[in-house]
């Protein structure tokens, strides 16, 4: 059986948006990848919203506010080794941290890492699209190779789908090819620019079973 490798007590505490990289023990070479109309553009979450190393993220959710998105929740899961996670815990970022989200994707009922992720945001500076690509990990924690796709909901009803790409389509989207990839998502930065998910920066890593 393979030893799980739980980082120290220090590092859980350490914010993980003061480090430039978050790679780990079980997901490595952490980089920033841009997308969007206009990617070089910084997100207007401060500092960027990024999981502590050998966390996997299994729900995102937002606000946008006047041209601006406010708000981001990520939700995660730490990578315990031996197809073991811990239970799922949530943090906030943005401006207005506390506000409500507008649209979210939770995954509790699988183990799963989310891989890519498409947005759009509405005439009214609302997020009107989420939509999340993920892998689920097997009871041996390897990641399988097939992927699925989950559809935000309204985070004031949650019975109410979140996913309307009105006449001007999605704004920003990264989907991972289907094969040979096992790369995970460990960060996420937005900009609502002009009422447009005009720059979307994930961070990614690859995950490495050991």
């Amino acid at each position: 059986m393979k030893n799980k490798h739980i980082l120290p007590v220090a590092a859980l505490l350490l914010s993980p948006l003061v480090q430039a990289n978050n790679s780990g023990y079980y997901i490595t070479d952490v980089d920033v990848y841009k997308y969007g109309e206009r990617a070089t553009m910084v997100p207007e979450q401060n500092p960027i919203p990024m999981l502590i190393p050998d966390h996997v993220l299994v729900g995102i959710g937002a606000r946008a506010g006047n041209t601006t998105v406010t708000t981001v929740t990520l939700w995660y899961r730490q990578i315990l080794g031996n197809g073991e996670f811990s239970p799922i815990y949530s943090k906030n970022y943005g401006s207005k941290p506390s506000h409500e989200l507008e649209c979210q994707y939770v995954n509790t009922s699988d183990n799963i890492a989310i891989t890519g992720m498409e947005w759009r945001i509405n005439g009214s500076d609302d997020i009107a699209a989420l939509r999340v690509s993920y892998r689920k990990f097997d009871s041996q924690g390897n990641l399988g190779s097939e992927i699925f796709y989950g559809t935000g909901v309204k985070s004031t009803n949650q019975s109410k789908t979140c996913y309307d790409p009105g006449s001007g389509g999605i704004e920003v989207s990264y989907f991972p090819p289907a094969s040979g990839n096992n790369s995970v998502v460990t960060g996420v930065g937005l900009v609502n620019h002009n009422e447009n998910m005009d720059s979307m920066w994930l961070y990614r890593g690859n995950y490495v079973n050991r």
